[in-house]
């Protein structure tokens, strides 16, 4: 091998050599070439500055010509602009070959913008290269053309100095322009420029053939030199190729091959290549392939030996069926078990129970598919404890990659389980009260912040700081404010449901994370100031201290929270804020952070204290409104219940029922209707003209379903001394279908007591017609946004007449409600109606208003209402 790297080493250096050669003679032809370039570049030039010469004496003359013959300044001022562009005391035009020909248009702008350049032809010529003798002919030319210049400035003061009638200075103007001296003058500006131009061509064409003679003899030198090199390198690759022993490529698969550890093929030599490299690889593979067979034969105890002992943790080694053949004495100190104890026994033995099957099973799955497994387990001790451990499983494989063993090492982590517990909760969790400390609660408060990418529902956080906690540390000391600190955060912690936070911020400071509250914000602050008001009232509960009772109120600022880009700390800043406007407010209340939601929570609470003292105030009213026959005759009246809000006036229930309703004062209310309304049933019994009235009462779905209910109505009635079956109940379909069995047994109930059962708004419900049949009622009403429009809606129409019909067919009385205009009512009684109510017989009137009405004969009255205002 030695001898064929002297047999292709100097070809290396006569190569190297030729190649730096080559390269120097590429440079010089590129000079060479750059010259002929330079020479062209040259002629050029030469050629543009002669002729800029020439044509700047030619549009002179044109120029002082036009002005003689027209009297035009323009073309003086032309004039003069090509004498300073020429001189350099004007600016070259901007990238123009030719300057001065055609340099100006009719409206007298230049065709190209100035380059800035200043300087005259005359320098540009000895800028140029010119030799001494062509420089002398065109400096002889530029003093003719100047003297010419003289003869023609002189003409143009002529014509100046002329008026439009001086035609004899005129003439005399045009005659030192076209004269024989003119001509002569001019002549003698082109021959010296003509001379240039022949010496400068023979310059110039000898500077370009000589420069060309060059670059062709170096052309050559560089084909040649190529030629030798490519030679060369065609001998060192011969000279390669026999010290290697065979290809490039050859060479590299083998030895690609030996890296691996693929010592099974074996590698060519051919005759005469004994001291190439692919022999040198061929020994070396022979040896590689002995010392793999002779690793291989220790390799399994050598892994064992390794794995099982070079460690002081607990070691137990089975085999593929996984029973115990060898334990360390740490394994011992760890379990409990002697090496005797376990011994051909599965690890299962060791089984805490805590880990199902799935989980071993993973494990197994994990050492077949990766070798190796790691983690932390729960074992039982001998004695029956239960500890954790980190186990690190891995497998031992044979020539054929099948598993002979199993290597488990494992730790005893109860201590540092311990001490990584204490290190959470000293790092997460307030010491004094165990509640999530700031950094745990701005973990939770971002992530639930995030979450609102994914949902919809708001979320509120509550800012609380107690009122009186200062007081309390400064007379009977921090380990009083301690006591009161961690019974607050008892009763904060049982405020709230099990999925929200409270932390302490430090001092007296709590928040509260509300998660995952309804959708609507309105509703969300509703649920806020639910669970706000429950805090208030814990916290204001007395607090029984170690030096005796202590009250403390807190104050408590609110924000809702739906967007998900509103960084934490700036809610918590808006909550702080909130907090203080509480504190303002007069302590122990609570502040929103908007201030409109704050105004509509607080014009609903008051809201709702006011309805609560309606109540109690005897603020509420019953209007009654008539029902009548197709002849106008009173059949009953329709209570419809009033608020006499002592500031508002007089509110229809729109305005107070759905608080009402949500609050559960609607059972109050509920109760005094239907009280009312029977004792004014039972007045009316004592009166011949009134005995015959029915009284029809709303029934709210709180009301229908209290366990009472029935009971609730039998003692009014009873009380008022009405009768039962003058009493009429309107409940709605969607009321009845909540709880149909339980709603069927109660009207049954009702029934019993003969009280009517009639079904408001008919026909607005989910399925009127498959479950009336079910339902014992004897009387339905059609809703009044299908009599509104039978006289211009044919589907309106077609409903209230199947609505009558269905009612004869099925034994019922029907009444249209809504009734308010003659063409109406005279539509309802060509359908077969018979009972009506509405505003055109009357609208919803205190009971003295009826008494006054009893009088006079029966039928609508006079003035007739066409207002599409509630009815109740």
């Amino acid at each position: 091998m030695r001898q064929g790297c002297q047999g292709w080493t100097p070809s290396f250096f006569v190569s190297g050599i030729l190649l730096l050669a080559l390269s120097i003679t590429f440079a010089m032809y590129a000079r060479s070439e750059k010259a002929v370039d330079d020479a062209n570049d040259q002629r050029h030039l030469s050629l543009k500055l002669a002729d800029e010469l020439r044509q700047s004496s030619d549009d002179l003359t044109r120029m002082v010509r036009s002005y003689v013959d027209t009297g035009n300044p323009i073309y003086i001022q032309y004039y003069q602009q090509i004498l300073d562009i020429r001189e350099g005391r004007r600016p070259r035009p901007e990238g123009y070959d030719r300057p001065y020909w055609d340099f100006f248009k009719l409206d007298g702008r230049p065709p190209r913008p100035d380059s800035g350049q200043r300087i005259s032809l005359m320098n540009l010529m000895m800028q140029a290269g010119f030799t001494q003798q062509e420089l002398h002919r065109l400096e002889e030319a530029k003093l003719h053309s100047d003297a010419l210049t003289q003869r023609e400035f002189a003409a143009i003061e002529l014509v100046r100095s002329a008026d439009s009638t001086d035609h004899a200075r005129i003439d005399q103007a045009r005659g030192m322009l076209f004269d024989q001296e003119y001509n002569r003058r001019k002549a003698s500006i082109m021959a010296p420029i003509d001379d240039f131009m022949v010496m400068m061509e023979a310059r110039t064409r000898q500077a370009v053939e000589s420069a060309a003679q060059r670059a062709t003899m170096i052309r050559w030198l560089f084909v040649f030199l190529g030629l030798a090199l490519m030679y060369m390198l065609w001998n060192i690759q011969g000279a390669l190729r026999k010290t290697l022993g065979g290809s490039v490529d050859e060479v590299h698969g083998h030895i690609t091959r030996l890296g691996r550890g693929d010592f099974s093929n074996d590698i060519p030599v051919r005759a005469g290549q004994e001291d190439s490299v692919m022999a040198w690889l061929a020994e070396t593979r022979l040896q590689l392939q002995q010392m793999e067979e002779k690793r291989k034969e220790n390799e399994q105890q050598l892994r064992i030996a390794a794995t099982a002992f070079e460690t002081q943790e607990g070691m137990m080694i089975t085999d593929a069926d996984r029973n115990i053949i060898r334990v360390n004495r740490a394994f011992t100190e760890i379990t409990g078990y002697g090496m005797e104890e376990v011994l051909g026994r599965n690890p299962s033995l060791l089984s805490s129970g805590r880990h199902d099957k799935d989980f071993f099973r993973e494990i197994y799955l994990t050492l077949g598919r990766e070798g190796h497994w790691q983690g932390e387990i729960f074992d039982r001790h001998k004695d029956g404890h239960i500890y954790p451990k980190w186990l690190s499983i891995t497998t031992v494989r044979d020539d054929s990659t099948q598993i002979t063993h199993y290597v488990g090492s494992f730790a005893d982590i109860t201590e540092r389980k311990a001490a990584e517990e204490k290190i959470l909760n000293l790092a997460f969790y307030d010491t004094l009260t165990a509640l999530p400390n700031r950094r745990l609660l701005m973990e939770r408060l971002g992530h639930a912040i995030a979450k609102r990418t994914r949902i919809a529902s708001h979320g509120a956080l509550l800012f609380l700081d107690l009122d009186n906690f200062k007081a309390l540390n400064d007379t009977q000391g921090h380990q009083v404010g301690d006591e009161l600190l961690v019974e607050v955060a008892g009763r904060l912690t049982a405020c709230v449901r099990e999925a929200d936070t409270v932390a302490r911020l430090g001092g007296d400071e709590f928040i509260v994370l509300l998660d995952d509250l309804d959708e609507p914000g309105e509703h969300a602050a509703i649920q806020a100031q639910v669970v706000a008001e429950k805090i208030l009232v814990s916290l204001n509960r007395p607090y029984l201290l170690s030096t005796g009772q202590f009250h403390c109120s807190t104050s408590i600022g609110i924000v809702l929270f739906v967007d998900p880009t509103t960084p934490p700390d700036t809610l918590l800043s808006r909550a702080d804020t909130a907090m203080y406007a509480a504190k303002k407010g007069g302590k122990n209340t609570f502040r929103f952070f908007d201030p409109a939601m704050q105004h509509a929570l607080e014009h609903r609470t008051e809201l709702e204290s006011a309805l609560r003292q309606a109540i109690t105030g005897e603020q509420l009213r019953l209007h009654y409104q008539v029902q009548t026959d197709a002849l106008g005759r009173t059949l009953g009246m329709e209570a419809l219940v009033r608020w006499q809000h002592p500031r508002q006036g007089l509110l229809v229930p729109g305005n107070f029922i759905p608080l009402a309703e949500e609050t559960g004062i609607i059972l109050d209310i509920g109760r005094w209707v239907l009280k009312t309304a029977c004792d004014q049933l039972g007045a009316w019994q004592v009166r011949s003209e009134t005995r015959h009235l029915t009284m029809a009462v709303n029934v709210s779905t709180r009301q229908f379903y209290q366990t009472d209910f029935v009971a609730q109505v039998k003692a009014a009635i009873t009380t008022a001394g009405g009768v039962p079956t003058q009493l009429k109940l309107e409940l709605t379909e969607s009321m009845v279908l909540q709880d149909m069995d339980n709603a069927i047994a109660k009207m049954g109930e009702l029934k019993a007591l003969g009280v009517i059962l009639s079904m408001d708004d008919f026909g607005t419900g989910y399925s009127s017609l498959s479950y009336l049949k079910n339902l014992p009622f004897d009387q339905i009403k059609i809703d009044k946004s299908f009599v509104q429009g039978i006289e211009s809606n044919r589907s309106d129409a077609l409903i209230v007449h199947s609505i009558i019909n269905l009612g004869k067919t099925m034994g019922m009385h029907v009444v249209a409600e809504g009734v308010e205009t003659a063409a109406q009512l005279e539509l309802l009684k060509e359908m077969g109606c018979t009972e009506f109510q509405g505003y055109y017989f009357g609208k919803p009137r205190p009971v003295e208003h009826w008494r006054s009405e009893s009088s006079r004969p029966a039928g609508p009255p006079a003035s007739r209402h066409n207002s599409a205002a509630h009815q109740r």
